[in-house]
């Protein structure tokens, strides 16, 4: 945008039309110098863009049905499982709660809910076994051969006897057999994650794996299936960084001594602990255990020391915590220890998670690798929350929206301190959690800095009150019958009645819509284009033409509903619910003026441009997006992508400006609410450009975030006082950049630490966003450096709010391959397909994630400003360096 009226950009009119410069011999080329160069060079580009389009459509017009083929088989969900699985039971217990009702139970929600066919069978007879050599990856073969002969006894007394030696382990004469399908079933599900022929999968298995050390079984498991699998991979697909998250209410411990020095493995564990006086019981469960030699930062224990955690409490420790180091890890392989037993009604956890959570648990990881998510099943003993949460998992690799979830504040005290801690431990190794500052506790003049009346300080603090640790040696026997918790008949009914009520709100809130229409896409029509300015002027058709031609050559648009339908006009009703009749009237006008007045009319606005059709394009164009909310909101498409222009974001209530004459977004937003009765909407705007906010600021029903370059408010719109964090509204949240090049890490820790979280403390009921391309690398405009694929990373994080309810609306974005490559990026995304990676093997510094010290103060800035209007801003304090307690 250019700074004064004068240096504005001039429309064009019909006729003959004198010149520019004799119109107004002060215009400055040297304004839009950047944009000229930059057009000139998209010439050349879209010149290319017509020989790449032939002769890609050559070549694809001979693999066509390959092609297609595979695309198919890449979208793919796998599910492999063992139906003989339930010949492995505890012969001497029937109550024992690892049962075969697990798997059944499981496989029958799969079945009622049509999950089983809408899933590819891996192995449609049986999954093969894990070879003696696979085993050995992780266990000693003097284990393999003990656990072997213990399963040759055929004795119940005997097996029970053997059993007694192991800590809560019990054995069958089909126990070794089982557990060898068990581990091949995971083989067999990363295998098809590897070459391919599934996107994503899960391994329905049992026995569960993650307590199993080298040389013991522990905990019901006899193999780590989990460990294995990861190992596999390293050495037959030669994997530099695989990540492991397991969430099983237990610490998986196993798991952790099996990659303890191995820095091409992050194992991360979300465990109940209570100061180790949760079993396992063990010290090295706690967070200062963190990896030894080059393996130092690559085990994170997350250790929970309070029962009757909540959806949100969860929530809170991936948004702060797992997130940011999981994008910085960037790993090739997602493994899955899913256990579900924090979920509510497990008599093991006592923790009150919803089915629901899990899906958006694992949304989050399909964000990763490329989508390549193997879930493998560890525990859970409730039975019906069980099969519950399993459903709900398979549902969102399948592409389903996870269904939102209950938040409820304030997070639980004792996770905030977890969390903290394990921020003190780890910020050293991974520069992603960056956001809390630090001060050292030794400092004799601590209590003189003037922040400290202000700022909260952590101290990280260590305690331990199990027993098994400080035995002098472990029990020669141990229990094998009734040595699990068990919960009063009235606390059972309680429970399983509220899980019915949670299984009813799944079933309400899942969206049902024709697979074919999942993404409507609209684009302005012909009309648009007689919107237009001279051609060294950055907002142009070209920008709408260019990207529709690349999404028809990438056969994108054959995926999408599109709505040809596109002549639909807004109503003075409509633009009258974000603007004045005046500011209505003043862009009305335009329509009886000749050229000369069109021209003088104008320089009255900043950076506007006028032709007799801009009122009836912007009509059009407003009218487009308000048949995308239509669809959206009926449940006919699942989400929309709005290809419009001019945009809209700058459009003031009372008059049009920077290339903007209505507000588009603001009126979508209050349309929804008019005519379909939502209640809450989160508009986030990604423009490089601050917009939208005075509009909105009042109206509490609409959360607004504003991603923007700011330079202390010397960037357009130049508005110091409005465009700041210091908003004063509880609705308004700007995160003003200042000073450096922002990218890819800037924002998406932005939206880690910021969006994210508030965007479920506000829990919308629709997510709009105002899609600004021009904070993407080239564009002549924004000088920022944020990739087509972190634009798909932050359209896939907003996919988990609202249902899945979220439509983008083009806004600016000034150079044309940018444009597009992002759009396509967020298209695909909306789509269903995982996101690309952020950074490739050729990346020099792709385990680097080195925040701009501006971006880290703005990010501060907003949090501690926001914190006393949204309770889910409480990790803003400052954290002791160097020493524990």
């Amino acid at each position: 945008m250019n700074e004064s009226a004068n240096n504005r950009p001039q429309a064009t009119g019909g006729g003959d039309e004198p010149s520019v410069d004799k119109i107004y011999p002060t215009y400055r080329a040297e304004t839009y110098q950047r944009s000229y160069n930059h057009l000139i060079n998209e010439q050349a580009d879209e010149d290319l863009f017509y020989k790449t389009f032939e002769s890609k459509a050559n070549v694809e017009s001979t693999n066509i049905d390959q092609i297609d083929q595979g695309d198919n088989d890449k979208t793919k969900t796998g599910l492999v499982y063992y139906d003989d699985c339930v010949e492995h039971f505890c012969l001497w217990d029937e109550n024992y709660e690892e049962n075969p009702g697990r798997y059944i139970r499981i496989m029958e929600r799969l079945c009622q809910l049509g999950l089983l066919d809408e899933c590819i069978r891996l192995k449609v007879r049986l999954p093969r076994k894990a070879t003696e050599n696979e085993i050995l990856l992780v266990h000693s073969e003097e284990y393999i051969r003990k656990i072997e002969q213990i399963c040759t006894l055929m004795d119940p007394e005997q097996l029970e006897q053997e059993s007694s030696r192991f800590d809560a382990v019990y054995f069958t004469p089909s126990t070794f057999e089982c557990a060898l399908y068990a581990c091949g079933s995971a083989l067999e599900l990363v295998d098809s994650l590897m070459t391919g022929r599934i996107q994503n999968g899960m391994a329905v298995v049992r026995p569960p794996g993650h307590h199993a050390m080298k040389s013991e079984a522990c905990g019901y498991c006899i193999f780590n299936n989990v460990a294995i699998a990861a190992k596999y991979c390293r050495e037959k697909y030669h994997l530099q960084r695989i990540l492991i998250i397991d969430w099983d209410v237990h610490h998986g411990q196993a798991t952790q001594q099996a990659f303890y020095k191995d820095p091409n493995i992050l194992y991360v564990s979300l465990h109940r602990y209570e100061q180790g006086a949760f079993w396992p019981e063990l010290i090295e469960s706690n967070y200062n255990f963190c990896g030894e030699a080059d393996g130092r930062g690559f085990n994170m224990n997350i250790p929970l020391n309070d029962t009757a955690l909540t959806d949100t409490d969860y929530l809170s420790i991936w948004h702060n915590l797992l997130l940011p180091v999981f994008y910085e890890f960037n790993p090739e392989l997602v493994l899955v220890s899913a256990g579900y037993d924090a979920a509510i009604g497990c008599p093991e956890g006592e923790m009150l998670l919803t089915p629901a959570v899990y899906g958006h648990f694992t949304h989050y990881l399909m964000g990763l690798a490329q989508g390549k998510v193997g879930v493998i099943l560890e525990g859970g003993y409730c039975i019906e929350s069980l099969a519950d949460s399993v459903a709900c998992t398979v549902q969102t690799l399948l592409g389903q929206s996870p269904i939102p979830c209950n938040m409820r504040y304030p997070i639980n005290r004792s996770v905030i301190e977890s969390v903290l801690n394990v921020i003190a431990v780890h910020r050293s190794d991974w520069p992603s959690l960056c956001i809390q500052n630090t001060f050292d506790r030794h400092d004799r003049h601590l209590d003189d800095v003037e922040e400290q009346t202000i700022r909260k300080r952590h101290y990280p603090t260590l305690e331990y009150c199990g027993i098994a640790d400080l035995l002098d040696k472990r029990p020669e026997s141990y229990p094998t019958r009734d040595c699990y918790p068990k919960q009063s008949e009235e606390n059972y009914k309680k429970l399983q009645k509220f899980i019915q009520l949670l299984r009813r709100k799944v079933s309400e809130k899942t969206i049902r819509y024709d697979s074919n229409r999942r993404t409507c896409l609209i684009r302005s029509p012909d009309l648009s284009n007689r919107h237009a300015a001279p051609k060294t002027h950055p907002e142009r058709p070209n920008r709408i033409k260019y990207l529709w031609r690349l999404l028809k050559s990438e056969k994108i648009l054959d995926k999408c509903f599109v709505i040809s339908d596109n002549n639909r006009l807004a109503t003075d009703e409509e633009l009258a619910a974000c603007h004045s009749n005046e500011s209505i009237d003043k862009i009305a006008r335009t329509e009886r003026m000749d050229y000369k007045e069109l021209r003088e009319y104008e320089q009255q606005f900043d950076s506007i441009y006028l032709t007799n059709d801009s009122y009836n394009v912007a009509r059009l164009s407003i009218g487009a997006l308000l048949q995308v909310v239509d669809c959206v909101v009926r449940n006919e498409s699942l989400n929309g992508f709005a290809c419009i222009r001019p945009p809209g974001h700058h459009a003031k209530r009372g008059e049009p400006a920077g290339f903007c004459m209505f507000n588009q977004v603001a009126i979508a937003a209050r349309y929804a609410i008019k005519h379909h009765g939502i209640k809450r909407i989160l508009i986030v705007d990604w423009d490089i450009h601050h917009g939208t906010q005075d509009i909105v600021m009042d109206d509490e029903r609409i959360l607004f975030i504003s991603i923007h370059r700011y330079d202390h408010g010397d960037f357009y719109p130049e508005n110091k006082s409005a465009s700041n964090y210091r908003t004063g509204k509880r609705n308004i949240i700007n995160i003003p950049w200042n000073g450096g090049e922002m990218g890819d890490r800037e924002y998406l820790t932005a939206f880690f630490n910021i969006v994210m979280p508030v965007a479920y403390n506000f829990d919308p009921e629709l997510v709009l966003v105002s899609s600004g391309f021009d904070a993407a690398q080239s564009d002549p405009l924004g000088d920022y450096h944020v990739s087509p694929a972190a634009y798909g990373h932050m359209t896939h994080l907003l996919c988990s709010l609202a249902n899945g309810k979220i439509i983008l609306s083009l806004e600016g974005g000034y150079h044309l391959r940018a444009v597009a490559n992002s759009a396509i990026e967020c298209i695909r995304v909306l789509l269903g397909e995982p996101p690309k990676s952020l950074f490739t093997n050729d990346d020099n510094d792709e385990k680097q994630w080195q925040l701009d010290v501006n971006a880290i103060e703005t990010i501060r800035n907003v949090i501690d400003y926001h914190s006393d209007y949204w309770p889910c801003f409480v990790y803003n304090v400052d954290i002791a360096k160097n020493t524990i307690d």
